[in-house]
């Protein structure tokens, strides 16, 4: 491999599209790019390592409508991961909703519809 296709495969942040792997084409207007591998390794050790998410009083009211210390904080860590993704440095209620969204699906096999959050 030449250095500028080393470079080229570094420095890509979406997959080439490729009718054998992502099949036919997307609905016209819609762009359906598909992140490199390499660029989400990257982009998650750049969040790990520099945002720092803090919890907001909103949220830590909330949270203590948790059953247990070990469910509690199992939200507390993916609700902190969620705002870090986002990049943000404060964890919000719309994070803790996506966690218990994910949550839910995990353990329930169902989603949560607006009615029922």
């Amino acid at each position: 491999m030449t250095v500028v296709k080393k470079l080229r495969a570094i420095t890509t942040v979406f997959v080439e599209y490729n009718k054998m792997l992502h099949g036919e084409k997307p609905d016209r207007g819609r762009r359906n790019e598909i992140l490199t591998i390499n660029f989400l390794k990257n982009y998650i050790h750049y969040a790990k390592l520099r945002i720092q998410a803090d919890l907001t009083d909103e949220v830590l009211i909330s949270y203590r409508d948790s059953s247990c210390a070990r469910t509690l904080e199992t939200i507390i860590r993916l609700s902190t991961a969620h705002a870090k993704l986002n990049p943000r440095r404060q964890v919000l209620i719309s994070d803790m909703e996506a966690v218990l969204q994910v949550l839910n699906f995990a353990i329930y096999h169902q989603e949560l519809n607006e009615m029922e959050e």
